[in-house]
């Protein structure tokens, strides 16, 4: 039976089925035989023919999402104690064991995890118990709004299904937690969920320092055995459950059962200070793993931040205080001096200067007067404004920021798919060898069973892969989050790895490499007239033209403030140019071929033009031409320094892919430093010419607008869109938006992800050293249980600390 392909496009911020739901769903259909995942929404469906001529694939689509609308509920809950990426792995894996859960996906950057269940088969209160059992637990309403003001459930509406209208029991507590007042808090609750992070580490660590002072005073050893027995229970308690039930509910052996095993190891060989010692520093290596997490999470929690909570609104004349959820497109929001702006929109009355660094990357305040385009989040620096709002709040460019960030920061590189697979062989792989270290030495060399058990339990604390698999995720968030904040989205890590590897990038013309607009350079009489004179009897023929040549034109002569009469008899002539009638004679503007008899002087005058890099257009009266006149596409001015960098950044080589004739490509490629043309090019033949550098090289990159140039984009290894603010199109389409329209940030996003891929691979060699040093050291005898958990901590804070260089990384060289 012969296979075919449909589309669907998922809308987002409605509550609908998740894409992972659906995908699932429709797997179990007859005919349907793969639902993948693609970019922006889209979910690709391949099914085959069926005898039943009423099989209709897109009917069965919209039933099956109708369907789990109904029967699922959607959460996005948020988590506290994720400080490890294998944590979230454990996580992920103990809760999709829960009868009744269709969907999980815990985005360790961002420590929340988006749920999908059946609504009669698992609650809210079922969740929340496993989560706990697990060793983790979720942040309730009331933290929410004390932690993060603006982390609520409109930017994870996408992820939701909106269930303050579901009628959950916890819906209303928890879908609406920015309006629980904070008078209302209950101090006690709050101080109370904090401290679960801390207080248990410190209340374990005195108990240790107690016990170990007490061990050093004769006749007390067993009350210094008690201590260590308290320090040990106060501190390993939530350990021990998670340890536990990961074991039994997802079958899994994690860290917090290899430190269960070891500790309870320790205790049995009667080593009660070295077993307490373990405890105190793993939940105080637990605790700083999780602080250094939330600073680098703080990159995405300040973009959050910049939302307004209110704004002011103009209504019959009023002005009245509504919160920002409640604005709606043609609003008018009333904006004062030192305020950030609340809806995207246009302005209305008022000139002022506006920091747009959140979303475009721009360290200077940009100019902005009737008529221009704001974003919300960015701030009003001086100047009274009116703004009538385009979107509403939750379909802002920084709430479409904010929400791909969040994704991107939870996606996986490959590098990182490799570790976790690496991580999944090795602990067990681990596991067995301490089982074996423990046992056979005993059993075949007469060896002493207290020593080989010790080492084996040492073997076992060397086998926390922490530092190995945070070493991926956690520069990715470093680096995605320091790209946002100038203004440059990343959609994955993924697309940050690929941009690193990079080696090939091709860029489109027009608008890419010059400023997409074109202008008059030169004005060539060729007898009597004047250039002015020349230029108002082009004017008079373009001034009913839409082409952009012909508004270049009119624009000079405007400049100029020349008056041009009124055509008559216009007619567009394609591919050649137009022709009017003004007053007795007909006059034509356009390409050579409308002037066959020029002489051989106009020739090469054209020749010498166009060798320049402009386009040329003879004005003529009667079929004899007057004069020329050369439009060119300026080059933008930081063109040739951007590319100049990108080759200093270890780009080998620079291609340019255009429509437009070869003279004037190459005039721009000499210009900039482009090492290679093809011009002349349709949309396919860009095609072409991305698979055949492809074919010639692993890596290639395409720069164009996001939307004329979409085919080579999408088939390149990276596509990357610029100038995409303002442009929903752009950022969906691309794996790599340059939210400001300039290259300069090309450079600078090409250095930073190769950064944060030497970073990536410095981690993981440095992860591997110490645990085969460790290896090494405690099968020779030297190492113990204080120095193997002090070495497994100390690697993963290493690790950690060394990927957050990554958010203070330079812009410029």
């Amino acid at each position: 039976m012969a296979l075919h392909t449909t589309t669907l496009k998922l809308a987002p911020n409605n509550g609908n089925a998740c894409g992972s739901c659906l995908q699932q769903e429709l797997l179990k259909a007859e005919g349907i035989k793969a639902v993948d995942e693609g970019k922006g929404n889209l979910l690709v469906v391949t099914y085959e023919d069926l005898p039943d001529p009423a099989f209709d694939v897109e009917r069965l689509i919209a039933q099956t999402q109708t369907s789990l609308e109904q029967r699922l509920r959607h959460e996005t809950l948020i988590l506290s104690g994720l400080d490890c990426a294998d944590c979230a792995a454990t996580l992920e894996k103990g809760l999709r064991r829960m009868q009744g859960l269709v969907h999980v996906s815990v985005n360790f950057a961002t420590s929340k995890m988006a749920v999908g269940y059946e609504a009669r088969g698992v609650s809210h209160a079922r969740l929340v118990k496993r989560v706990r059992e697990l060793g983790y637990s979720v942040v309730s309403p009331l933290q929410v709004s004390v932690l993060n003001e603006q982390v609520a459930e409109k930017q994870e509406a996408g992820a939701s299904c909106g269930c303050g209208s579901c009628g959950d029991e916890h819906a209303d507590e928890y879908a609406h937690a920015e309006e629980v007042p904070v008078a209302r808090q209950n101090a006690l609750q709050q101080y109370w969920q904090s401290a679960r992070a801390w207080l248990p580490t410190l209340v374990a660590a005195l108990l240790w320092g107690i016990a170990f002072l007490l061990s050093h005073i004769p006749g007390v050893g067993w009350l210094s055995a008690l201590f260590y027995a308290l320090a040990i229970c106060v501190g390993g308690y939530r350990v021990a459950l998670s340890g536990f039930f990961a074991l039994v509910r997802g079958r899994t052996l994690g860290i917090n059962l290899l430190m269960t095993i070891a500790v309870v190891g320790a205790v049995a060989l009667g080593q009660w200070s070295e077993g307490a010692a373990v405890v105190v520093l793993f939940a105080l290596g637990e605790f700083l793993e999780g602080f250094t997490m939330e600073r680098v999470r703080d990159s995405l929690r300040s973009l959050v931040a910049l939302s307004p909570k209110s704004a002011r609104i103009k209504v019959e004349g009023e002005e009245r205080q509504v919160l920002v959820d409640a604005l709606r497109a043609g609003d008018i929001v009333l904006v004062r001096p030192g305020e950030r702006i609340a809806a995207d929109g246009k302005i209305l009355s008022g000139t002022t200067t506006v920091n747009q660094a959140p979303i475009t990357g721009e360290s200077i305040p940009v100019e902005k007067q009737v008529g221009d385009e704001v974003f919300a989040g960015t701030l009003n620096e001086h100047g009274f404004i009116e703004v009538q709002a385009s979107k509403r709040a939750q379909d802002s460019m920084l709430a479409k920021i904010i929400a791909l960030v969040q994704e991107a920061q939870g996606s996986r590189a490959p590098v990182q798919r490799f570790v976790d697979r690496f991580a999944q062989i090795y602990t067990p792989t681990i596991m067995v060898l301490a089982l074996l270290v423990a046992i056979v030495p005993p059993l075949a060399f007469h060896g002493v069973w207290t020593t080989w058990i010790y080492k084996a339990l040492v073997l076992l604390v060397i086998a926390c892969p922490c530092a190995l698999v945070i070493s991926t995720p956690v520069s990715i968030v470093a680096a995605i989050g320091r790209a946002s904040r100038s203004g440059v989205l990343i959609k994955g890590g993924a697309y940050l790895e690929a941009l690193a590897r990079v080696k090939v990038l091709a860029f489109d013309k027009t608008g890419t490499l010059t400023q997409g607009r074109p202008v008059v350079m030169d004005v060539l009489p060729l007898g009597t007239l004047t250039e002015d004179e020349l230029l108002s009897l082009a004017a008079g023929v373009e001034s009913r033209s839409e082409h952009p040549l012909a508004r270049a034109i009119l624009r000079e002569a405007e400049r100029r403030r020349l008056a041009w009469n009124e055509p008559e008899n216009f007619l567009a002539l394609p591919g050649r140019g137009a022709q009017a009638t003004i007053g007795a004679d007909t006059v034509l503007v356009g390409s050579a071929k409308l002037f066959p008899a020029c002489d051989t002087h106009t020739l090469k005058s054209i020749e010498t033009l166009q060798r320049a890099g402009k386009t040329i257009l003879i004005v003529g009266r009667n079929e004899e031409p007057l004069g020329l006149i050369a439009v060119a596409d300026q080059v933008r001015p930081e063109a040739a320094q951007a590319i100049a960098q990108l080759k200093q950044a270890g780009v080998e080589q620079i291609v340019m892919l255009t429509g437009d004739n070869e003279q004037t490509a190459k005039a721009v490629a000499q210009h900039t430093g482009v090492d290679q043309v093809y011009a002349g090019l349709l949309p396919d033949q860009k095609v072409r010419e991305i698979k055949k550098l492809l074919t010639a090289h692993t890596s290639v990159a395409m720069l164009g607008d996001g939307i004329n140039d979409a085919p080579a984009i999408a088939l390149s290894s990276v596509g990357i869109a610029m100038g995409a603010a303002g442009s929903d199109t752009a950022i969906e389409t691309a794996d790599v938006a340059l939210m400001k329209d300039d290259l300069a940030q090309l450079p600078f996003v090409i250095r930073l992800s190769r950064a944060a891929l030497r970073t990536i691979q410095t981690n993981i060699v440095f992860s591997l050293f110490i645990k085969a040093l460790f290896l090494l050291l405690t099968l020779l005898g030297v190492t113990n249980l204080w120095l193997a958990i002090f070495a497994d901590t100390g690697a993963a804070l290493l690790v950690i600390a060394y990927s957050m260089r990554l958010l203070r990384f330079e812009k410029s060289k």
